[in-house]
């Protein structure tokens, strides 16, 4: 049986063969709510949760979520901009859902 945290610490020796701060680009969470950027090298400890920092991109000034490329895993949490509002709602797929997001990133 692998480590719970196999996957990421494999990610993290990549990134640390091009980057000498692997770290920089990993956050870790003791409830998975409530996420902080690491700022020394991981040691990736099995009571605690970690995860590859969410890619953003900079809107003028910003750091906002990058947009996905992809349709999301049914039920994940997703905000639609949708002219006045933000609405906050769950993916589940099907055709709305399909339809919205292909709209979305036409």
């Amino acid at each position: 049986m692998k480590h719970v945290h196999a996957d990421l610490m494999m990610k993290y020796a990549e990134i640390a063969q091009r980057d000498p701060k692997p770290w920089t680009y990993f956050q870790v969470s003791d409830d998975s709510v409530k996420w902080f950027n690491c700022v020394q090298e991981v040691r990736f400890l099995s009571k605690n949760n970690y995860r590859l920092k969410p890619q953003t991109i900079n809107i003028n000034g910003f750091e906002v979520p990058e947009p996905l490329m992809l349709a999301p895993v049914r039920g994940t949490e997703c905000y639609f901009i949708r002219t006045p509002y933000i609405e906050r709602e769950s993916y589940i797929g099907g055709d709305i859902d399909t339809k919205l997001f292909a709209t979305i990133h036409a």
